[in-house]
């Protein structure tokens, strides 16, 4: 049991090192962690190996002791890890169909085409990767939205530059974003949320009050749980009266119009995920 026990938690401090890729500066104490977690394992390994049990214990005690310094540090670790084992695969019943496509077509009176090919440009055509909802956290909007909500921001920007910026930038890509995300909650998590751009349709989460959710948690739970809650999100988007041009836009089937209505004036720039 103990052998099993330490082949497992070599198996995760392996995928914890997907997180320093880019050895950023907030992300570093994880490199360590990782390091001792091995270090651990394969000394209960060694000691049993060579039926030194008294050592093999004490070894354990340290890597189980590591086990739970990350566990507190941030359980999307964990769920990031065991996502990918999961080799990229996603629960049928959290893909939308066709159908369900054509449905909020019909709903909003436009063609069919036109939302597939949000899906494509936003999300490179799926809501989830690796088991985690597909997202952008955009440094520039936590500023101003820590700000907004009564925060030192002068002070995060010059502590934590990668999360809190005046300026947008900072972007790791596929899940390293959902890892950006976790961390800018250790912050804030309401601004955290409100602060990235979620799911199929890449909708942003300081739109949670306007679409009629209750709040920005229950927002990130639906955008997490499947890809027909981020349709549903995107037809309440499209929807709603302050976005009727966006609406005609897509009637109109005129994609630059839609693009910079939907993404802004710097649509162009737009990260792909």
């Amino acid at each position: 049991m103990t052998t099993l026990n330490a082949f497992l938690c070599l198996l995760i401090a392996v995928r914890l090192f997907t997180f320093d890729g880019k050895k950023s500066k907030y992300n570093a104490r994880i490199s360590w962690l990782a390091w001792l977690m091995i270090t651990s394992s394969a000394s209960v390994f060694m000691f049993s190996f060579f039926d030194l049990l008294h050592r093999a214990y004490y070894a354990q005690v340290i890597m189980n002791m590591t086990l739970l310094i990350c566990f507190i540090k941030s359980r999307a670790i964990w769920r990031y890890c065991v996502a990918r084992n999961l080799d990229g695969k996603i629960e049928a019943s959290n893909v939308i169909t066709t159908e369900q496509l054509q449905t909020i077509a019909n709903k909003l009176d436009i063609e069919l085409p036109m939302i597939q090919a949000v899906t494509k440009i936003e999300a490179r055509s799926s809501g989830f990767k690796n088991g985690l909802p597909v997202i952008l956290f955009e440094r520039h909007i936590f500023y101003r939205q820590l700000k907004k909500n009564g925060f030192n921001v002068e002070q995060l920007a010059k502590t934590y530059p990668d999360l809190v910026n005046s300026s947008a930038g900072g972007y790791l890509g596929g899940n390293r974003e959902n890892y950006r995300l976790t961390l800018a909650k250790q912050i804030d998590t309401k601004s955290a949320i409100e602060s990235a751009s979620w799911g199929l349709f890449q909708i942003m989460g300081f739109h949670w009050q306007l679409l009629g959710y209750e709040s920005a948690i229950q927002f990130e739970e639906l955008m997490t749980g499947s890809e027909e809650m981020q349709l549903d999100a995107f037809y309440r988007f499209v929807a709603h009266k302050s976005n009727s041009k966006l609406l005609q836009a897509m009637k109109d089937k005129d994609f630059s119009v839609f693009a910079k209505l939907y993404n802004g004036p710097a649509y162009k720039k737009t990260v792909m995920i």
